[in-house]
């Protein structure tokens, strides 16, 4: 697989979970689970541009791999300006509304999804410097 494939493959979630986010903020929902959901709206706004957060970070690591600690923050503030983009969007939709407490829903979202991508890859470079054998033990 070619390298321009693979970014666009990994791209390709990103841009199309962000446009069933724009398609779903075109659209007065009226949905029957959201009140099982925990702090309901802004729980589901949480989750979702979290979600953003994680394709964008992972789309960014396979486009720019050197910059690992930048990628999930700068997906954090790129969710985040989405989010206030969606925000806008909205109080133009008939029937629906812009809300701020939306858009700190999303930001923080955002920066929890950042810091767990990090955690993550953290995590993922110990594992694969202690399978290294290249590495020295010292134990």
């Amino acid at each position: 697989m070619s390298p321009r494939t693979r970014i666009i493959l990994a791209w390709t979630p990103a841009v199309l979970y962000t446009l069933l986010i724009w398609w779903l903020s075109s659209q007065v929902l009226d949905i029957a689970f959201m009140s099982r959901v925990p702090f309901q709206d802004k729980g589901v706004h949480f989750l979702e541009y979290g979600a953003l957060t994680f394709f964008i970070a992972f789309a960014h690591l396979y486009t720019w791999p050197a910059r690992t600690l930048a990628g999930p923050l700068v997906a954090a503030a790129f969710t985040t300006a989405l989010g206030l983009l969606d925000e806008l969007h909205q109080g133009f939709v008939v029937g629906r509304f812009s809300d701020i407490y939306d858009l700190l829903a999303d930001a923080t979202g955002a920066l929890i999804a950042a810091l767990a991508f990090l955690a993550v890859r953290a995590v993922q470079r110990a594992l694969s410097r202690r399978n290294d054998p290249l590495i020295p033990r010292t134990s």
